[in-house]
């Protein structure tokens, strides 16, 4: 059973009832934004250990199993995972916008092919939002007009509010 995370109640007991060797946790936070000492840490510690497989999306994520002392089989995905749970009103009047506000979420790396979202922005000049962080921001930011904004590494727990202030998401990875 593949559990989003650990956040919600159901996600907390459900573990307790299945046999650990089945339970496999997907994972998205990072080690720059987990607390893993003290009591959290000590916390998350006695909830890992009724898993056997952890899905972190990347390295940064795997850090946090790594911190945690997690002793069973870490597979990083390299992917977008599993939404939190969030409820959101739809907005109805998204039918009759003339101008569309495009998201991309994630790392800035090579694979999510982001100097090709950025030149085709730049040339058709529509607003895009890219959020995120990773070693070829300064980069992408050179390149990017005014129509392109940056706003760094958001919290996983923030990325719901992303997503509702934006109407098309884009993801332009070259594997995923």
């Amino acid at each position: 059973v593949i559990f989003g995370g650990y956040d919600t109640l159901e996600f907390l007991l459900l573990p307790y009832f299945i046999s650990k060797s089945k339970n496999c946790l997907q994972f998205e936070s990072s080690i720059m934004e987990s607390k893993v000492d003290g009591i959290v840490g000590f916390v998350k510690k006695i909830i890992l250990y009724r898993y056997s497989i952890a899905l972190p999306a990347g390295n940064l994520q795997s850090k946090v199993f790594e911190r945690l002392n997690f002793s069973g089989e870490i597979n990083e995905t390299y992917g977008v995972g599993i939404f939190n749970k969030v409820l959101v009103k739809l907005n109805k009047e998204v039918e009759s916008k003339s101008q569309f506000n495009y998201v991309f979420v994630g790392r800035l790396i090579p694979l999510k092919n982001l100097s090709f979202l950025i030149s085709v922005f730049n040339k058709i000049n529509k607003k895009l939002t890219i959020v995120g962080g990773g070693h070829l921001e300064q980069e992408l930011k050179a390149i990017a007009n005014k129509n392109i904004f940056f706003t760094g590494f958001t919290p996983n727990s923030h990325i719901h509010h992303i997503y509702t202030e934006n109407d098309i998401f884009i993801l332009p990875s070259l594997s995923e």
